[in-house]
């Protein structure tokens, strides 16, 4: 696993649990985030690659249990701004 130099001992704890005691959806968000950690994960890539309806939600799940997770807004010219979700470490 690459993680940052300022990745603390929970942060990597919280990946750890999920990885092991998360729900599918939850594992599968994280192992994209892990892989893709410079793209991320938007809510139409999710519901498209994924079949994940409510990656918000999944987001939040992440968050609680000490995953830390970064949210930037993307803006395309022409087209709605979405949110783009990746990994903080």
């Amino acid at each position: 696993m690459r993680t940052s130099v300022n990745t603390t001992p929970a942060q990597l704890s919280a990946i750890k649990q999920v990885q092991a005691d998360g729900t599918p959806q939850q594992r599968t968000v994280l192992a994209h985030l892990m892989d893709w950690r410079d793209k991320g994960l938007s809510q139409l890539e999710a519901r498209h690659l994924y079949r994940i309806a409510a990656l918000p939600r999944r987001i939040a799940d992440l968050v609680e249990v000490g995953v830390p997770i970064r949210k930037a807004r993307d803006q395309i010219p022409g087209e709605r701004g979405h949110i783009r979700y990746s990994l903080d470490i």
